[in-house]
């Protein structure tokens, strides 16, 4: 049966108008935040300290005129972008044999006179035995790919792809590689213990594709950043509780809206559930840029990732980018110019992160096309392969 729309709008319903009650004190927290953060940022360039901070804070291209603040400084007429996005099918049980497909897409725009558009998909069915685990190299263990694991193994491939694309590539303008969303490999926690899937996907997946990267970098090659729209996250805001809440508690580590905190009481300064994009947005002008935030560890590995907030005018966005990649002032000039052209063009969005996407998406006919292709070629002698009851259901209604 179809959803009920009139009894989950009553839900709804209820839902919205206690979210309206809260607005007010989240709006006051919010103003606290934003206040919190100019008073820190502004101590910070003065003082240079980081004792009770969980990230170093890198002031580089600020000047006397914007005091914690970049502006935007270099139009760029001519450069390159490269991304990379990619999607796939998860493991179907109800299908005649285990497999999974990963689809990357990839997106390679030269601007200026030599404009030029290069716009490919590469699928790869994963269907051996093989493929379809991670083993163990001096031992018997092996975990399959699938679910959470199945999504880290996609973003691994497409920092693998732009790594190798750059690899390629004959630099003569400024040029950047992006990838959607953060520079991380998620989905791990639940192989947590074992170390030679963690290996596997980071040690030879994401970092090798970093290192292949930074090996590259030169004055045109600007680096590999991560932009994620609508983040978030509240790393900054964190931050600044540690230092403005009242009942802070250095032997617990928590602060009063944290949740598992014995502390019940929320003090006049709460900023409980502050996003970074939120202190932000009230901060940065269009095209300003955050300072940079960087590990307050820094054991110069090639995986350390710093991030900053970039103003594109619909949005805050959150740009992540690898310690290495950060030179001097004039390549993060640079890279935030690339991004505030490209999400012009994009209406608020990297426009070549969009195309990769499109690039890469697999849609419901598609993943219908893909199943059918599966049970017809694996059908061998003409008879009928098999295919679970289940799935058969729902191609046939019973009434």
């Amino acid at each position: 049966m179809a959803l009920n729309i009139n009894k989950t709008a009553i839900q709804i319903n209820e839902f919205a108008n206690e979210f309206q009650k809260n607005y007010s004190e989240h709006f006051n927290r919010v103003r606290r935040a934003q206040k919190a953060c100019e008073e820190v940022l502004v101590k910070r360039k003065n003082t240079d300290q980081a004792d009770d901070f969980g990230y170093k804070i890198d002031y580089i291209g600020i000047n006397d005129t914007n005091e914690y603040t970049v502006p935007l400084r270099k139009p760029l007429n001519e450069y390159r972008v490269i991304s990379t996005d990619g999607s796939h099918i998860g493991i179907d049980r109800d299908l005649p044999t285990k497999c999974f497909l990963i689809n990357i897409g990839i997106a390679d725009f030269l601007y200026g006179d030599e404009a030029n558009a290069e716009l490919i998909n590469i699928p790869r069915l994963y269907a051996k035995e093989e493929d379809l685990i991670i083993r163990e190299k001096d031992g018997m263990g092996f975990h399959p790919i699938e679910d959470s694991l199945l999504n880290a193994k996609r973003s691994v491939e497409e920092i693998l792809a732009l790594a190798k694309v750059l690899g390629e590539t004959d630099f003569k303008v400024p040029t950047l590689g992006l990838v959607d969303g953060p520079l991380a490999v998620y989905g791990l926690p639940g192989v947590s213990n074992k170390q030679y899937v963690i290996d596997h996907l980071v040690r030879d997946g994401f970092e090798s594709a970093l290192a292949s990267i930074k090996s590259k970098v030169n004055n045109d090659l600007l680096g590999v950043i991560g932009f994620t729209s609508l983040p978030g996250n509240r790393d900054v805001s964190k931050m600044l509780s540690a230092n403005i809440c009242e009942n802070r508690s250095d032997k617990s580590g928590f602060y009063c809206h944290y949740r598992g905190s014995n502390i019940m009481s929320i003090c006049s300064n709460c900023i409980g559930g502050v996003l970074d994009r939120e202190i932000f947005a009230g901060i940065l002008k269009k095209g300003e840029r955050s300072p940079i935030f960087l590990p307050k560890k820094n054991d110069n590995q090639i995986n350390e990732i710093a991030f900053f907030y970039l103003n594109v005018g619909s949005e805050i966005a959150r740009i992540e980018i690898p310690m290495w990649n950060i030179k001097e002032a004039e390549s993060i000039d640079l890279i935030q110019s690339v991004l505030m052209e490209q999400t012009e063009r994009g209406h608020g969005y990297p426009v070549v992160l969009m195309e990769a996407h499109e690039q890469a998406v697999i849609n419901s006919a598609d993943r219908r096309a893909f199943a059918d292709t599966i049970v017809e070629y694996l059908s061998g002698d003409g008879s009928r392969p098999y295919e679970s009851a289940k799935a058969l259901s729902k191609k046939i209604r019973g009434i």
